[in-house]
C-alpha cells in the first residue's frame, strides 16, 4: 500500500473514532480529530511533494533532453 493511502485510511479511521468518541468524553473526540487533521495535512504535504518532484523532472527533461 502506497504512504498516501495509508494515511488516508489512517484519517478516516481517526476520523470514525472521533465520531464514535463523542458521547464519551469530549477531550477523546478531540484527541482523535486532531489525528484525523494531522493525517490531512501529511497526505497534502505528499502530494505537494510528489508534485514538485514530477516538476523537477519536467524541467530537467526539457532542459536536458533527457530522462534522469
Amino acid at each position: 500500500m502506497s504512504p498516501f493511502r495509508f494515511i488516508l485510511h489512517l484519517a478516516i479511521a481517526c476520523g470514525l473514532l472521533a465520531l464514535l468518541s463523542l458521547p464519551l468524553h469530549e477531550a477523546l473526540s478531540a484527541f482523535f480529530m486532531q489525528g484525523f487533521v494531522l493525517c490531512l495535512l501529511g497526505a497534502a504535504a505528499l502530494v505537494l511533494s510528489d508534485a514538485a518532484h514530477a516538476v523537477a523532472r519536467g524541467a530537467s527533461w526539457l532542459l536536458t533532453g533527457r530522462e534522469g
